[in-house]
């Protein structure tokens, strides 16, 4: 399938949870959503490129903005879809070179010494070379971002999906 496709599935699902690293030697990357994983030939970078293009900008231009909005220099958070209320938060793959890009922000944070499990809704478990802490501010953050910037009338649909979990 191609990543144009991936994405199609990605966007249309409306339940994008994660998107992170998997080299098998056939693929780099897998797309999680409420429906499952959808494994994918493009990095985790190149899921996320897409992604933002299929919503009508650039993921540099997106990082930009985020940068200038909120102050943060390194990693910030970006607002992919402000209609659909859709932002993505990068953090380090444990044991991994590749990032992971997560989009639903209602998980549970568990600490595992130099490392944190992220906890979801549906069961998927992830990974990430952060302390809670910093899992917890990069959050606030995205959340920040999504709250502030998002028009004020989509604000009920995000909260309807927030509080659905």
């Amino acid at each position: 399938m191609s990543l144009e496709k991936e994405i199609s599935f990605l966007v249309s699902s409306h339940s994008s949870i994660a998107v992170t690293p998997h080299f098998d030697g056939e693929h780099s990357s897998i797309i999680y959503t409420n429906l499952g994983g959808l494994k994918s030939r493009g990095t985790t970078d190149d899921v996320i490129r897409q992604y933002c293009l299929n919503f009508g900008a650039s993921l540099e231009g997106r990082q930009m903005a985020s940068r200038k909005l909120l102050g943060i220099t390194k990693t910030p958070p970006i607002l992919i879809s402000e209609r659909l209320g859709i932002v993505g938060m990068e953090l380090p793959t444990y044991n991994a070179l590749d990032k992971t890009w997560v989009f639903d922000l209602s998980f549970k944070i568990e600490e595992c010494g130099s490392y944190s499990l992220l906890r979801f809704n549906n069961g998927l478990r992830i990974e990430v070379g952060l302390k809670e802490a910093a899992v917890r501010y990069r959050r606030e953050k995205a959340l920040h971002l999504l709250y502030t910037k998002v028009p004020f009338h989509d604000l009920n649909l995000i909260n309807f999906k927030l509080q659905s979990k």
